[in-house]
């Protein structure tokens, strides 16, 4: 059984589990290389905040990749116009 597979059955067994012990997994910087690459050659598109690859790769994806453990251990991330405006209900319904 997959790992991911593993996670929901256990979340949705115990809600009340806090899953902590993922940070320490997911803030490894070989873990942060290999997601980079897999998102890459998935022709992964920009996330919410634009940033496409090619700006990841003219600053350098070492220093991008670094600066994610910081966010993740505090649970911080910068907000933007987009994640801050309400979605449409029609948009939410399936037509």
């Amino acid at each position: 059984m997959r790992r991911g597979r593993r996670l929901y059955i256990k979340a949705k067994a115990e809600p009340a589990w806090r899953f902590w012990g993922l940070y320490v997994h997911i803030c490894k910087m070989e873990t942060l290389q290999e997601a980079y690459k897999m998102a890459k050659s998935n022709d992964g598109a920009p996330g919410i905040d634009g940033v496409t690859f090619e700006a990841v790769e003219e600053s350098g994806v070492e220093n991008f990749l670094n600066q994610k453990p910081p966010q993740l251990r505090t649970y911080s991330r910068s907000s933007c116009a987009a994640m801050s405006k309400p979605v449409p209900c029609s948009l939410l319904i399936a037509q």
